[in-house]
């Protein structure tokens, strides 16, 4: 099968060539849009892994350009952070999926064979039962691309569909691992101990504060702050939390020192959650703020999985960076 390349930056371009060669595709290359088109016109092309910045033209031209010519190749888009956005402008003209740099060569050769549907080995994790589904490997491949990221993630599905899994592989494969994975269910907390169990409190704030001691935030500094059925949150500590990721600090209960802190917010919930911010339950500011980049895991009795361990993998991913 043919690959084409359509990268600037020749470094990166031979090195995913040879990766791509590696596995056992023939790759042609081009720099610019005018070079792609014609590749794509002389050659009968399988895989197009388009860049979105390019010195002449760019990769939605060249995508849009190939939907005009009736082209129906899968088109890759690869960005940065920067332009995410444009990762999106992209997918809704019909990309089939985006990368973000820096490239990884294990992801990058998953989503190649999931997208030209050859077989994919997936390795087995310590920390997860393997699973051998179409529907897992997307799963998985969903949220080690998320995880290369600094986006707040929202992960949306109903009680029991696995989304803790995808939120403990995103801290996985994010490089942050090596710091702690904190999950809190919002659901559990009394409202009145919201504040000092997300942000700590010093002794004697409150009766039975006997001594100071730590709250979520903190004890996920540097880490992953996984906020479990976030859309039962009352909306007092909604106001507080909005703050904390705007400010990325906050003062624990009966204190007036600042703490800073460095955290990844991962959260979950079973809720529509545009329904909840249109009635008023959920602030929007605030949605918008954790929903940087959405995960939808389906019901697992609408998943076709064949380890039915793991079946409620089958997701999709929404973007809500326009």
């Amino acid at each position: 099968m043919k690959i084409l390349i359509v990268e600037d930056n020749m470094i990166l371009c031979g090195m995913i060539e040879k990766w791509l060669q590696k596995a056992g595709y023939e790759v042609l290359t081009a720099i610019d849009e005018p070079g792609a088109r014609s590749i794509l016109k002389k050659n009968e092309i399988n895989l197009v892994l388009g860049d979105v910045r390019l010195p002449e033209g760019d990769g939605i031209s060249l995508l849009e350009w190939m939907m005009r010519s009736k082209m129906e190749v899968p088109f890759i888009v690869m960005t940065d952070y920067a332009c995410i956005t444009d990762a999106v402008r992209a997918i809704k003209l019909g990309a089939k999926d985006y990368l973000q740099k820096p490239v990884h060569q294990e992801l990058l050769i998953e989503l190649v064979h999931s997208m030209l549907k050859q077989p994919v080995i997936v390795r087995k994790e310590r920390s997860f039962v393997e699973r051998t589904s179409e529907a897992a490997r997307k799963a998985a491949s969903l949220a080690r691309r998320v995880a290369s990221s600094e986006l707040s993630v929202l992960i949306l599905g109903p009680s029991g569909s696995g989304k803790e899994v995808i939120a403990q592989m995103i801290h996985r494969y994010s490089d942050r691992r090596d710091k702690p994975f904190v999950a809190v269910n919002c659901g559990s907390i009394p409202n009145d101990l919201q504040a000092s169990e997300f942000f700590g409190a010093v002794k004697g704030a409150f009766t039975g504060a006997v001594a100071d001691r730590k709250g979520y935030f903190e004890t996920a500094n540097g880490g992953t702050l996984f906020l479990d059925e976030v859309g039962n949150m009352p909306y007092s500590m909604q106001i507080l939390l909005l703050r904390v990721l705007q400010e990325k600090e906050f003062n624990p209960v009966g204190s007036d020192k600042v703490k800073h802190i460095d955290v990844r917010i991962v959260s979950a919930t079973n809720e529509d959650m545009e329904k909840a911010v249109q009635e008023g339950r959920f602030r929007e500011d605030l949605y918008y703020r954790l929903a940087e980049l959405e995960i939808v895991q389906p019901p697992l009795k609408d998943c076709k999985a064949s380890n039915p361990q793991l079946s409620s993998s089958a997701s999709f991913l929404r973007l809500n960076v326009l």
